[in-house]
């Protein structure tokens, strides 16, 4: 406002001042009129200097306020890029708990493996709701839990019993806990746990399953064997002998409890034959015991057969001799006896 009031009074001088004569015309106009075309020519300076100054005034607000257009911009930015990073960094307002969520595999860190215990559920999906504070999370159990991976070796079940008679447990044996499941990880090759089945399996950590090994699990199918050899009728009565010959005992573990019932089975150096002991020497292998005991079945079975083929024979022989006996008198010495 104060530059658009300047020109005009600028303008008005240069045009002629009413109360100052119309110019250089009037009595005594020269002076004041020369006074006035003094002023006209310096009102053209003044023009000029005044353009100037609006030209001036007028970049240094264009200046400012680009800068400060510029500056706002970028205080704009900032702030919006500090809602992105807050956004994607602070957690959900509310849910300060740990989020239940389960992982999932391949979300565990290094040297860790993402497991299914049965006694632990973890939901699969897990989302904060602000509305509540509180974490909403799937009902499932999908989830698992990151466990220490343990490298090549895993956890194997042994063969157990030959037949499933029920549970029993083994002396100094410590039960399996919730994370020791067939297959997964393990951290220590050759420990083993009991997990309580009917059939007596047990749990090792081995690199390879023990039932796939020598001296593993017995498979009956000629797919499996080779350089097969059945069992003469001598080879029974050897095996006969020698079960036949084996003393049973009654006894107790060192490390059973005080008044558990005593235990029945075979002390292996009474003469177990070793073709039915484990490759430690320590335990009875039972599938080659009950197979013993099959071979002492079959040699007892030929010799009733054979002894029944006698008395048959003996039978038939009698009554053949009864036939041919002279035909005496009752009571007298050569007469049959009575039946």
């Amino acid at each position: 406002m104060t530059i658009s009031v300047g020109l005009t009074a600028c303008q008005k001088s240069a045009d002629g001042d009413p109360d100052g004569g119309a110019g250089g015309g009037g009595q005594g106009g020269a002076p004041h009129g020369g006074s006035h075309g003094g002023s006209a020519s310096d009102g053209s300076s003044s023009d000029r200097h005044i353009a100037d100054a609006v030209q001036g005034s007028d970049g240094a607000g264009h200046h400012d306020a680009a800068v400060h257009r510029d500056a706002a911009v970028h205080r704009d930015a900032a702030v919006h890029h500090d809602a992105q990073v807050a956004d994607v960094l602070t957690p959900p307002p509310g849910c300060v708990d740990e989020n239940p969520e389960g992982c999932r595999e391949g979300s565990c860190p290094d040297g860790q493996a993402c497991v299914q215990e049965p006694d632990h559920c973890a939901p699969s999906n897990c989302e904060c709701d602000p509305s509540t504070a509180s974490w909403r999370c799937t009902t499932d159990c999908g989830g698992g839990v990151c466990r220490p991976q343990g490298g090549p070796t895993s956890w194997y079940l042994t063969c157990g019993d030959p037949v499933c008679g029920g549970h029993q447990p083994e002396p100094g044996l410590p039960a399996c806990g919730g994370h020791m499941l067939e297959g997964h990880p393990c951290d220590t090759e050759g420990a083993r746990c009991d997990p309580g089945n009917d059939c007596n399996a047990r749990l090792v950590c081995a690199e390879q399953d023990p039932r796939a090994q020598p001296g593993g699990c017995p498979i009956s199918k000629r797919a499996f064997k080779e350089d097969i050899r059945y069992l003469t009728p001598d080879d029974l009565n050897t095996r006969q002998q020698a079960l036949r010959d084996l003393r049973l005992a009654e006894y107790r573990y060192l490390n059973d409890t005080k008044g558990e019932r005593r235990r029945l089975g075979f002390i292996i150096e009474d003469g177990v034959p070793k073709e039915v002991l484990r490759a430690s020497e320590d335990q009875v292998d039972l599938y080659a015991y009950t197979t013993l005991a099959v071979a002492a079945i079959q040699s007892q079975a030929k010799e009733i057969e054979r002894l029944r083929a006698e008395v048959e024979a003996m039978k038939a022989e009698l009554a053949a001799a009864r036939l041919s006996w002279p035909s005496v008198e009752s009571g007298s010495s050569l007469a049959p006896p009575a039946r």
